[in-house]
């Protein structure tokens, strides 16, 4: 009987600050083929996933020529709301 493959561990992302000020997490993949930029949908960092053979100092160049975009959507990202006991 084979046994199960354990599951991968992904991972630790790292963070990073561009020069544009904007915060971002720097995540490898092993199945990256090329560089993605998201914004969770959830909230929370920007996401830049990156190939795990890839050069953080290419990716955040990447990430920085798109600052433009990532700026937009940030701002366009509804604001979140804090539920706690007691507030209205």
């Amino acid at each position: 009987m084979p046994r199960p493959t354990p599951p991968r561990k992904t991972p630790p992302e790292e963070r990073h600050v561009l020069p544009c000020g904007t915060e971002i997490a720097l995540r490898r993949s092993h199945r990256a083929r090329r560089y993605s930029l998201r914004i969770p949908a959830t909230g929370g960092l920007p996401i830049l996933t990156m190939p795990s053979a890839a050069s953080a100092t290419e990716a955040l160049r990447f990430a920085q020529s798109r600052s433009d975009w990532l700026a937009r959507h940030l701002r366009a990202r509804p604001r979140s709301i804090r539920v706690a006991h007691g507030t209205t």
